[in-house]
């Protein structure tokens, strides 16, 4: 006897895996912390740089999708990400693929590109959270960056920020 299934069914069970869990951390909440970068520049004689500064992070996520907003020396960036919540405790821990919007396949386009995986944890319904990680970003102007991400979550209201790039 052959099992043969609905396309109706087959369906559903793709939504349903696809769909993000009920029990997954949830971010939202404006940070502060620290973001540092090192790497090679094409502006400076020495060829080498790094700086690290005082950062805001605000962090908006609705199921999956995480919308990001950094705020440090005067500069703004804004960023997408997704949740992927820990196989063992997908309610306090996971990590968070990050890019930034604009970001493209051609590094040598003149525009900041940048990609990131971040490490995250959140005490459900507390204040208590934490997002740290790496990212790498490059332009012809500025070079190449390695930059570390350190975060804490300082307030639970949601900053509204967009989950998508615009």
């Amino acid at each position: 006897m052959s099992l043969r299934l609905s396309p109706l069914f087959l369906g559903a069970g793709i939504l349903l895996a696809a769909a993000p869990r009920a029990d997954a951390f949830d971010l939202t909440g404006t940070y502060t912390g620290k973001y540092a970068c090192k790497g090679v520049v094409t502006n400076d004689q020495s060829g080498k740089n790094s700086y690290t500064s005082d950062a805001t992070l605000r962090v908006t996520q609705t199921g999956a999708a995480i919308g990001l907003f950094i705020d440090f020396t005067g500069s703004t960036y804004q960023y997408s990400g997704a949740a992927v919540p820990d196989v063992k405790k997908p309610e306090a821990k996971g990590e968070m693929p990050i890019v930034l919007c604009g970001t493209n396949d051609v590094l040598a386009g003149g525009e900041y590109d940048e990609l990131g995986r971040l490490k995250v944890s959140a005490k459900p319904g507390a204040l208590a959270a934490k997002i740290t990680g790496t990212s790498v970003y490059s332009d012809l102007v500025a070079g190449a960056y390695t930059c570390k991400w350190s975060f804490k979550r300082t307030d639970l209201t949601n900053p509204a920020v967009a989950i998508s790039c615009p």
